[in-house]
């Protein structure tokens, strides 16, 4: 969870950089075009989530490829280690049932984090709610909506915002009154409470992200100015409409504290900026339409090259092989394209890997780590291939390297099947895992007896290999040390993995 938050938070802050770049190229200086900007890049950052999760990605290949690093040959990968007595077994279980759930510092970041999302979500259902009963509240005097509880006019609701006033407009004059009803109804016809209620929603998901609370309150300027730029396009004259400002925040002052529900305010924040804004003689920029076109088409295509695209590293150029040198061996990788077009068959006979082994004897690759992934179908129900296979995706994801090869086996009937022959594609092995099928009780053998085929299988192969078992059968004893003679011969250091925990 909080990998995914990370990266979201990581490609809010390029769509909102592009957005920036963008709007500086094209010299666009508008409120509304700004908000509306804005208004995409918070809608992106909501969306981020479920799009990293569950849309696939273009992968860009631009950087430039990365040698393997190289590993020692005398560095040991793992050991066959015998089962544990029961004493031992005793010892770990008192051991892990003393550990405190929240000592993981992954726990205590997840903690903190929902921690954080409740309270600003509650403050947002505070408000939402205060909202609701505010416009209940409010009666119609003189046709107007007037609330006691407001010290200034407010913008409410999402899809029929309604403009509230506080009880003293019957004061007003009519010049004062238009231009705040001008400037409210801008708001309404805007959807600005809409707009600032994603705001604050977003600013509760990612309140861990700074780039959330400077949108929200660059939103809720950004809209004032906009519907000030309104108002004075109305034909009111800036001096009198900055001086309905400035007796709006001195009412609110009086009154000791605004009404602030999601809703917008005629006096705002950014007060001192915003009257600086209308007393500027200059004309207000206009945007011409096609720029404004050319804008937001860039807009959009920045934001969506950041939120789906993977920069991954160019492929290493291809060179000849000098003459009178064996090119070292590397299994063959499926295009992606085709990949994608059909589920990954398993090959015709379990012995494909051994055959091409023993026809094109391969070089030993001391830079190359071969890890064989094992399903024992033999031993396993629904459920238990079940775990076995998020155990398998789960590894796949997270531990292959650019040094790492990665084979999908499975052993069944006394027979080892090769589904997928060693690749790094982590695509096309995570979609191999998921077609893997066939689980099945039948099987009486032990897992000595089935460790020991599927190690004689990957004997043939000159490197130095993994075997990670996935297996629902207990441990047993027998034949240990004839077990572990036969993998430190065959150069394959065995882990088992027991998908009941």
């Amino acid at each position: 969870m909080w990998h995914l938050m990370l990266e979201c938070a990581v490609r809010s802050v390029l769509i909102a950089a592009g957005t920036a770049a963008v709007l500086t190229l094209a010299r666009v200086k508008t409120a509304g075009a700004r908000h509306a900007a804005w208004t995409g890049v918070v809608l992106w950052m909501l969306v981020l989530p479920l799009w990293t999760a569950w849309v696939p990605k273009a992968t860009l290949r631009m950087l430039p490829a990365q040698a393997a690093p190289a590993v020692s040959r005398t560095e040991p990968l793992g050991s066959l280690a015998p089962a544990p007595d029961a004493a031992s077994a005793r010892h770990l279980a008192k051991g892990h049932a003393r550990r405190w759930p929240g000592s993981d510092w992954r726990s205590l970041v997840a903690i903190t984090y929902f921690l954080g999302v409740a309270v600003l979500l509650m403050r947002l259902a505070s408000g939402t709610i205060r909202a609701n009963r505010l416009v209940r509240m409010a009666r119609l005097r003189e046709g107007r909506l007037t609330s006691a509880w407001c010290a200034a006019p407010l913008t409410v609701g999402w899809l029929r915002p309604k403009v509230i006033l506080p009880e003293c407009w019957r004061s007003w004059t009519r010049d004062q009154l238009d231009a705040v009803l001008s400037h409210e109804q801008e708001h309404a016809r805007r959807r600005d409470p809409m707009v600032q209620w994603l705001a604050l929603f977003n600013r509760a998901i990612f309140w861990f992200h700074p780039l959330a609370w400077v949108l929200e309150r660059r939103l809720s300027a950004l809209a004032e100015e906009a519907c000030d730029t309104a108002v004075l396009a109305a034909g009111y004259d800036p001096f009198d409409y900055t001086r309905y400002l400035l007796e709006m925040a001195q009412s609110v002052a009086r009154s000791g504290a605004r009404i602030q529900v999601l809703g917008m305010g005629m006096p705002g924040s950014f007060l001192a900026k915003r009257i600086r804004r209308i007393l500027d003689v200059r004309p207000h920029p206009r945007l011409a339409r096609p720029r404004m076109i050319c804008a937001a088409i860039a807009c959009a295509a920045v934001s969506a090259v950041f939120a789906v695209s993977v920069v991954d590293r160019r492929a290493p150029v291809q060179t000849t092989t000098p003459k009178g040198e064996r090119a070292a061996w590397t299994p063959a990788r499926v295009p992606e394209s085709q990949a994608r077009e059909a589920p990954p068959k398993p090959l015709p006979r379990p012995r494909t890997l051994l055959a091409q082994a023993r026809s094109q004897p391969p070089e030993p690759l001391p830079d190359r780590r071969l890890v064989a992934l094992c399903f024992d179908l033999s031993a396993m129900t629904e459920g238990d291939l079940t775990r076995a296979v998020d155990a398998a995706r789960k590894m796949v994801q997270s531990r292959l390297q650019p040094q790492d090869r990665f084979a999908i086996m499975t052993y069944r009937g006394a027979e080892v099947r090769v589904a997928q022959d060693f690749t790094d594609d982590r695509d096309l092995l995570v979609r191999t895992i998921e077609h893997v099928t066939g689980a099945d009780m039948s099987s009486a053998d032990t897992r000595s007896a089935v460790l020991g085929t599927v190690i004689r299988t990957l004997a043939p192969l000159e490197a130095r290999k993994a075997l990670v078992m996935l297996t629902a059968r207990p441990a047993d004893g027998t034949d240990a040390e004839e077990l572990k003679t036969a993998a430190t011969r065959a150069r394959v250091a065995v882990y088992v993995v027991n998908v009941h925990g």
